[in-house]
């Protein structure tokens, strides 16, 4: 492939624009992390960087391009249907890829049963491709235990946004601004669940409250829509209501003082990074959160609560923390945050970064799909 289509969201937005919060936040897939491996491929993968992003029309992509390639993320689950894709990949008779597929439990001792349209594009492109690329070992297990056995481990392509190795150096010096990410939607109910993989988010968000702490937002549309001065009053109060619960707050003033002064959200990498870069440290429950702060060359940890995270966290050698052992230290008030930072081992990080890249040059390779990646192995200046 020297042209093939993308499926899914453009990389990013930039420059000035008309769109709200909320219309650049749909833009995103309802989560600005997707945009980390989704720039990342169309930084890696030669193409024309001409495409129609608000629909996949069969025969325009069949005409203009010589494959597809579809940027995945936890899309190997109970819920989600993928049928209508797959439908539109066969009537292409394109040779197709997917990169950084996972498959999405709360328990690494059962497999996820995904709907047949789920089932069927993973079959489908199995079927058009030499290998799929899965996040870890936990995602190749549960393909092939539905009979999908051309699986190669690959992690998620996010950390191939430099188009090189990355080194990420931890200073000796004390932590003097940090930002905390968490995993959590409007209104859903489920955050205050007690156990570890909800509860960490509810402890993290209210830890960052109290010590004036950035937030770096992917998915909390309204706590995205506050700091940008953007809620509609007359029917927010049951997001505020929402919020005052989340953050442990006695009103919503707090609540929106706090977001207005130390929410971020972006809406490019970018954007992203260059934030990033004037910070010392991150701690996040989510995946792309710590990819992020790790491709700006500030160290990072992530806690891990499903088995997405942990597969990713152990095959790419982030520094992570146990989710029950986040909520412990939350819960007891004895977070040291500069303790965290000392207990950050990057040396396998950094050690594994040539491995990680020639394992995803490999997998193009063996696809034939036309890459711009250097095999220098060269730090992020």
């Amino acid at each position: 492939m020297r042209n093939p289509y993308f499926f899914g969201r453009p990389p990013g937005m930039y420059g000035p624009s008309p769109l709200t919060v909320e219309e650049k936040f749909i833009r995103t897939g309802s989560n600005t992390g997707n945009l980390l491996f989704i720039s990342a491929l169309h930084k890696a993968v030669l193409h024309s960087g001409e495409q129609n992003y608000e629909r996949f029309d069969v025969g325009e992509v069949r005409e203009k391009h010589d494959g597809i390639v579809v940027p995945a993320a936890n899309w190997f689950n109970y819920y989600s249907d993928w049928g209508g894709l797959a439908d539109r990949i066969e009537a292409t008779k394109l040779p197709c890829v997917i990169v950084g597929l996972g498959a999405q439990s709360h328990s690494t001792t059962t497999f996820p049963n995904p709907k047949p349209g789920t089932l069927r594009l993973v079959k489908v492109i199995s079927e058009r491709s030499e290998s799929i690329s899965v996040r870890g070992a936990y995602s190749a297990a549960a393909l092939n235990h539905h009979g999908i056995k051309n699986v190669t481990i690959t992690g998620c392509p996010s950390l191939l946004w430099h188009l090189k190795p990355i080194h990420v150096e931890k200073h000796a010096r004390k932590v003097a601004a940090a930002a905390i990410g968490t995993t959590r939607s409007d209104l859903y109910e489920k955050v205050f669940d007690p156990q570890p993989s909800f509860r960490a988010s509810v402890l993290l968000g209210r830890w960052a409250l109290a010590n004036d702490c950035f937030y770096v937002a992917q998915s909390e549309l309204f706590d995205m829509k506050v700091a940008a001065g953007e809620q509609n009053i007359a029917a927010a109060s049951e997001h505020q209501e929402f919020l005052q619960r989340v953050y442990g707050a006695d009103g919503f003033q707090p609540v929106h003082d706090y977001l207005k002064r130390r929410l971020k959200a972006f809406f490019n990498v970018e954007a992203w990074l260059d934030f990033l870069q004037n910070l010392d440290f991150v701690v996040s429950t989510r995946l792309h959160g710590v990819i992020a702060s790790l491709l700006a060359g500030v160290p990072a940890v992530l806690s891990v609560h499903d088995t997405r995270t942990r597969e990713m966290a152990q095959h790419i050698k982030i520094p992570y923390l146990e989710a029950a052992d986040l909520v412990e230290l939350l819960s007891s008030g004895s977070l040291d945050i500069e303790g965290i930072y000392e207990g950050a081992d990057l040396d396998a990080f950094n050690k594994n970064q040539p491995i990680y890249h020639a394992a995803f040059s490999a997998f193009f390779a063996k696809n034939a799909v036309e890459v711009v990646l250097s095999k220098e192995n060269a730090s992020v200046s």
